[in-house]
């Protein structure tokens, strides 16, 4: 999905500028009309996502699996580097597709299990027994 929030024609020109509406407008109605822009239909139900930057939706389509709609902080990208990213995004999610169907080929026997003991208690323990942190 491409973002449309403060768009221009221009592939010079930052996606937002001055006047350009900011994250305060971005209400539940602008992210269903910016679907609905590039032929998506939301159903209404919206899910706002972390991000550290930008306001990431994940969006209920009408009809179809959900969406996942990225809008850019102002004046963060033009709007051709935002048009190059979908290539650069699918190779990667081919890659990493690849990457975890190796993956499950058999299963792992001495990589360390990732659970709370192992990777939250135990270096928090170390931390302060040793001195660490007051």
């Amino acid at each position: 999905m491409r973002p449309v929030s403060g768009a221009r024609s221009s592939d010079e020109t930052p996606l937002d500028l001055p006047n350009a509406p900011s994250y305060a407008g971005l209400t539940p109605d602008t992210v269903l009309d910016a679907l609905d822009s590039v032929g998506l239909r939301g159903d209404g139900r919206l899910l706002a996502l972390n991000s550290y930057e930008n306001r990431v939706y994940q969006a209920s389509i009408e009809e179809l699996s959900p969406v996942v709609a990225k809008f850019y902080r102002p004046a963060r990208w033009s709007a051709a580097a935002i048009l190059e990213d979908p290539r650069t995004l699918e190779w990667l999610g081919c890659f990493l597709g690849r990457i975890h169907a190796v993956g499950v080929l058999r299963p792992y026997r001495d990589r360390p299990t990732v659970d709370l003991a192992s990777f939250g208690e135990e270096p928090r323990d170390f931390l302060l027994s040793h001195g660490f942190l007051p």
